[in-house]
């Protein structure tokens, strides 16, 4: 599929991509409520899930590409990196992804402003991969809409961490007080 822009997307949920044999039953429980709901985002717990919370392996499993090539095998179809764009790029990325790592993007970011691409990078602080798309589709909304207005595109190269505003390490968790009685 194709979106307006001529990106290739995905008509299948997330929820749908993840086989249910990785899943252990809370997996799978979350697996059927996001089919269900379309709603592919962890619940919204205090501390934040994980995704070997829901796995059998108690693992990420793209951390381990040999003993799950089939996450390995879409990990490796989105390979971007192997050119550099012309067109100016608007990159957001939350700092907790687990399924696909700051550090990569990160590193994807610096290839691009090091030869010479125009970019915008912004790093949020949510707590995984989905809820990120949506929390930042406006800010990459008023971005596009800038681009067919013929304004000039931010380039954040060249800024500490290329504009990503990388929190310190390790992020300090702060712990929700009891209720008040």
């Amino acid at each position: 599929d194709r979106d307006v822009t001529g990106v290739q997307t995905c008509a299948l949920p997330i929820s749908n991509m993840i086989p249910l044999s990785l899943l252990n039953p809370a997996g799978q429980a979350l697996a059927a409520s996001m089919r269900a709901t379309g709603n592919s985002s962890y619940p919204q717990t205090y501390p934040p899930q994980s995704i070997s919370d829901y796995t059998l392996c108690g693992c990420n499993p793209a951390d381990h590409p040999d003993e799950f090539p089939g996450v390995a095998e879409v990990a490796a179809t989105v390979n971007p990196g192997q050119h550099v764009p012309t067109a100016p790029l608007f990159i957001y990325h939350d700092y907790n992804d687990e399924l696909i790592p700051i550090q990569g993007v990160e590193q994807l970011v610096q290839y691009y402003c090091s030869h010479g691409a125009t970019v915008e990078f912004r790093v949020n602080m949510g707590d995984e991969h989905v809820s990120n798309a949506v929390v930042g589709a406006p800010e990459a909304l008023a971005y596009l809409t800038a681009r067919f207005k013929n304004a000039a595109p931010p380039d954040t190269c060249g800024l500490p961490d290329n504009g990503g505003v990388i929190p310190p390490s390790p992020v300090p968790v702060v712990p929700i007080p009891p209720p008040l009685p």
